[in-house]
């Protein structure tokens, strides 16, 4: 999905924006895109995306899976922030202009927005916020550790405590 001219990165980060009037909602952003990824789960995971849609508000964002580098969907104002994996082929999404990204998959922008946010993790079923700060990873799983709803840091793909 990273298009650029001249320095080409190897990057498997990718980062982009989509329009709110592509997609009424994140988890319907987030069924299309897991799809594409042709996995075993992709059809449990899109379950959950239909069933999700039903009651949980649009300010929620969406976490699953990918390649290398996981995937976080987020209403930021009018738009969907989407950092993720570059080695899917998002080449169908109608994005309306690209992050800068990094090795990291996240631009300046983007990392500033989901701060704070919270996310349902699709894989896992578990829900928490995005740290401000970097809380590191769990050497059980490889997640990112983020906030429940005690303040406490838990690794959303095991659920244990930091």
């Amino acid at each position: 999905m990273k298009v650029r001219s001249g320095f080409v990165s190897n990057s498997s980060s990718s980062s982009f924006v989509i329009s709110r009037n592509e997609y009424p909602t994140v988890f319907e952003l987030a069924f299309d895109m897991i799809g594409a990824r042709d996995w075993p789960t992709d059809d449990e995971l899109r379950e959950k995306c239909t069933d999700l849609a039903t009651f949980i508000t649009e300010d929620v964002g969406v976490f699953f899976r990918t390649c290398n580098y996981d995937t976080y969907i987020f209403k930021h104002n009018d738009e969907y922030f989407v950092t993720t994996c570059n080695n899917h082929d998002w080449s169908f999404l109608p994005y309306s202009r690209q992050g800068g990204g990094n090795d990291y998959g996240d631009d300046d922008e983007a990392v500033r927005a989901r701060a704070g946010k919270t996310f349902v993790h699709l894989d896992a079923g578990t829900a928490g916020r995005y740290p401000y700060d970097y809380a590191g990873y769990c050497s059980k799983c490889w997640s990112n550790y983020w906030l429940n709803a005690d303040g406490e840091y838990f690794c959303p793909g095991c659920g244990e405590l930091k």
